[in-house]
């Protein structure tokens, strides 16, 4: 599902994005940083340390964000599929974007939007 503009500005500006998986122990909340948009219908988060997120999402992939703008009077969840990349294009582009602040990046969280649901 394409985002919209509004959704990805929103994204763009938000300093943390909190990230729901799901595994055998019910849905799981972390906090990630910056979500970077790739594409209308991809978004990556930088990956250090996220042990039962990244079992979860390699075991059935299911993730669900929320962003919300800068007002606080609109607010979207988005839904979608991901995966862990270690290496390849994207988590190089992200290596690229923010260089000095990473450090050593472990692995990039990409996710693929499927559906997108208005909070607010």
């Amino acid at each position: 599902m394409n985002m919209s503009n509004e959704v990805k500005e929103m994204l763009g500006k938000m300093p943390f994005v909190p990230l729901v998986t799901s595994g055998n122990e019910g849905p799981h909340l972390i906090v990630v940083g910056k979500g970077i948009v790739i594409d209308d219908d991809t978004v990556a988060f930088f990956g250090w340390r996220q042990g039962a997120t990244s079992r979860n999402i390699e075991n059935n992939g299911i993730i669900q964000i929320v962003v919300v703008s800068e007002a606080r009077d609109k607010g979207y969840r988005l839904a979608g599929r991901g995966h862990i990349e270690k290496e390849g294009a994207i988590s190089d582009r992200l290596r690229g974007i923010f260089p000095k602040q990473l450090g050593k990046l472990n692995f990039v969280t990409i996710m693929k939007v499927k559906s997108i649901e208005s909070l607010l």
